[in-house]
């Protein structure tokens, strides 16, 4: 359950809906502004366990929502494994192309041999490392890195740091934005976030063997990625867990029923942003021109949207 980094702004925080910056709009939100905790109400109500973040990236704002919690990345990793590439100045021939397909068309044996090569479990703490921030953790289940552990809150961070990192975001953000409507397994990857609409570049991630540490029956359906509107841009996670419900996957380990979830979900967090943001008086926020780091982000308010955030 994310916490308030500040007390003194918590009962505003509750009634605005929204995570701001030591400024809290006394008045109580309207229906529509509370759409992030009612996202999250719509999975739990379905049995599917959600986390979700939102960061503004043009302010530092950001909303939380769901369960706070470790869930498994599925290929959402992907996106950590071509960081670290890049990091390590090996970004080039034969390797760009492997890590633009494993983008793109989510290819798991390109992920896999990348995987391998540049560091594996160690992957999510090296980028962590890098960036200063608290990301997630290693697989539960050794080998998978599809299991590699995340929070909603720490895989928004990993985009706002590599959204800022002229070294990485070029090449991450041609990759994303041309992720195929097909991946290379033949699952629709237009779930989620694209399905929302509105202008995007996404990681989507699915699997059967993501979830828990590994053995548990629950698919995983994950949307993520970055979304722009006319008022601002925003980083944003929705992972997905269900529950005994991995004999429903198909043979690529897509869970259809899930995947809608997270489509609807999608769909009832991404107007809140547009909104939060074209009614905010708040200046931005100081930090949000400073290195991404674990201190710097500590500094963003996040109240936990669970249970309606009413007032």
């Amino acid at each position: 359950m994310a916490v308030a980094t500040a007390v003194s702004a918590v009962a505003g925080l509750l009634c605005s809906g929204v995570a701001m910056l030591l400024t809290a709009s006394p008045a109580c939100a309207s229906n529509g502004e509370l759409a992030l905790p009612q996202a999250a109400a719509y999975a739990s109500a379905r049995g599917v366990r959600t986390g979700i973040a939102v960061i503004d990236l043009r302010t530092g704002r950001t909303w939380t929502a769901g369960d706070s919690g470790s869930f498994g990345t599925a290929s959402l990793v992907k996106t950590m494994i071509a960081t670290k590439i890049i990091l390590d100045g090996q970004m080039n021939g034969a390797t760009a192309a492997e890590a633009y397909e494993m983008i793109i068309g989510s290819n798991d044996a390109d992920a896999t041999d990348l995987w391998d090569r540049f560091g594996g479990p160690d992957i999510i703490g090296d980028v962590g490392a890098h960036y200063g921030i608290k990301i997630g953790g290693p697989p539960l289940r050794a080998g998978m890195w599809g299991n590699t552990q995340i929070t909603a809150l720490g895989m928004a961070r990993f985009y706002v740091a590599v959204h800022r990192d002229r070294a990485v975001w070029p090449w991450l953000h041609n990759a994303m934005a041309h992720t195929k409507r097909i991946a290379d397994d033949g699952t629709m990857q237009y779930f989620g976030i694209p399905a929302a609409g509105g202008g995007h570049e996404v990681k989507q991630g699915w699997g059967t063997a993501s979830a828990g540490d590994g053995y548990v029956p629950d698919a995983a359906v994950n949307s993520s990625g970055f979304v722009h509107t006319a008022s601002s841009d925003y980083a944003v996670v929705i992972l997905d867990q269900g529950h005994n419900d991995a004999d429903l996957a198909d043979e690529r380990g897509y869970e259809p029923v899930l995947g809608a979830v997270v489509t609807q979900v999608a769909r009832l967090v991404l107007p809140i942003a547009e909104r939060a943001a074209t009614s905010a008086t708040a200046k931005p926020a100081p930090s949000a021109r400073l290195p991404v780091t674990e201190t710097a982000v500590a500094g963003l308010i996040t109240v936990d949207a669970e249970g309606g955030g009413t007032c």
